[in-house]
């Protein structure tokens, strides 16, 4: 009935007539032909053949635009400026937000075990290690950045100061003590 079966090339009849004749009957008010309805279920299994091959060719597209994307972004990513600045610089920028945040924390009090918990962590270097593992090696690796600790006690519950000792000695860890 079909000359091609290859969702890639447009499908044609291998018989234009039956078509040509379906179309002539639309416009009268002619009877149908006795097969149509076999003609229908052939056209059905046609068209579903024609939809999976669809998909699966769309999902292998769309599979090697994903790859080509992360490509893409990655070589584009090799081209940011902040790759071209020295470690060192990048520790001293560190430095300089981590002691800004600590002077401005300093400014105002605690008022819970989460918010003591944040400080002591150094929760601002937890942030810019989560940025990418450059950033991640050089926070967690350089001491100096750990080498100041705010510690707010004003809980004495067991559990508090459980927290409050993991949390110390994680930080004591990344200082070098």
């Amino acid at each position: 009935m079909f000359r091609s079966t290859s969702p890639s090339r447009p499908c044609q009849l291998a018989d234009p007539a039956p078509s040509l004749r379906i179309r002539e009957l639309l416009r009268s008010n002619s009877q149908p032909p006795d097969n149509l309805q076999s003609t229908i279920s052939a056209l059905s299994e046609e068209l579903a053949r024609y939809d999976g091959a669809l998909r699966e060719e769309l999902a292998g597209l769309e599979a090697t635009r994903a790859v080509l994307r992360v490509y893409y972004d990655d070589c584009g990513a090799l081209l940011a400026p902040i790759r071209r600045l020295p470690s060192e610089l990048l520790v001293k920028i560190f430095g300089l937000l981590s002691s800004e945040k600590n002077e401005s924390r300093a400014a105002f009090p605690v008022t819970s075990l989460n918010e003591a918990m944040f400080r002591l962590s150094q929760d601002h270097l937890l942030v810019l290690s989560r940025i990418c593992s450059w950033f991640h090696t050089l926070v967690m690796n350089t001491s100096t950045l750990w080498d100041t600790i705010h510690l707010d006690i004003l809980w004495t519950t067991p559990a508090d100061t459980k927290k409050i000792m993991f949390v110390l000695r994680r930080i004591l860890e990344r200082g070098g003590n």
